[in-house]
């Protein structure tokens, strides 16, 4: 079961609210991960502070390059996303552990 971890809004048509909510630790290779709430809604995701609730990125998926669940590192998931800021075409690693014990990983990815 996917548990308090995840909260679906059922029947939703408004795209300012999540279809899914991810209590998550955002990994960085320089520096201790950190948590952030990611939430999925119709056309985009944010990752977003959970004390203050502000949002601190939001992607369209339209920028999705890649995700993927990490098979060697349980709970991991990585998004890929295009940089579109500043007409930058590079792009930027996301990498997350959801918390809570939750296999959840696969459900995000799709």
């Amino acid at each position: 079961g996917i548990g308090s971890q995840q909260h679906a809004v059922l029947g939703s048509t408004d795209d300012d609210l999540p279809l899914a909510i991810y209590s998550t630790t955002k990994l960085r290779s320089w520096r201790t991960g950190y948590p952030r709430t990611l939430s999925l809604h119709r056309t985009y995701f944010t990752t977003s502070d959970p004390d203050s609730g502000e949002i601190t990125n939001e992607w369209s998926y339209t920028g999705l390059r890649q995700w993927m669940a990490l098979p060697k590192e349980h709970g991991c998931i990585l998004l890929e996303v295009v940089e579109t800021k500043d007409g930058g075409g590079g792009s930027t690693k996301l990498k997350f552990k959801l918390r809570g014990g939750d296999s959840t990983e696969s459900t995000v990815a799709r």
